[in-house]
């Protein structure tokens, strides 16, 4: 879900670091979570208090260093497109229709390469699906669950 099989290119990799030494500075880590809102949501969430909210509310908690050691975790991710075509349990790849990380694009590509995978993009839907759209994303995972 809203996920990449990708390595990190190393403009990525900047981006990355930069953001990591941005929020480890006094005023930084609300700055870096206020450029995330446009980032991670679909417009339409971006505008709703309560998600918009919600998503502040989670990076809050995370912290400056949460936050670090998830985007290292990032970067450390190996490109794991070569052993896609091995998983052999039923799989769900399921992506917001606007997400500008990871696209459906590379959903779409994600699910080409794992045999017998269904795809589900959910509309009106950044990167944080569950939290912008729970309906659609609980149906289609009951109903892929139904049919597995």
């Amino acid at each position: 879900m809203c996920t990449n099989a990708l390595a990190d290119p190393p403009e990525q990799r900047q981006r990355r670091l930069d953001a990591i030494a941005l929020a480890a500075t006094p005023a930084g880590f609300d700055q870096v979570v206020a450029a995330q809102t446009s980032v991670l949501l679909a417009p339409s969430s971006a505008a709703d208090p309560a998600i918009a909210g919600l998503f502040r509310a989670m990076a809050q908690a995370v912290g400056p260093e949460g936050f670090a050691r998830q985007q290292r975790a990032i970067m450390a991710r190996p490109d794991s497109r070569p052993g896609l075509a091995a998983i052999a349990c039923p799989t769900l790849v399921l992506c917001g229709a606007l997400d500008t990380l990871t696209p459906p694009d590379l959903h779409r590509t994600l699910a080409e390469a794992i045999p017998a995978a269904r795809l589900e993009i959910v509309p009106d839907s950044g990167h944080l699906t569950p939290i912008e759209r729970p309906d659609p994303v609980s149906a289609a995972l009951s109903s892929w669950l139904r049919e597995g």
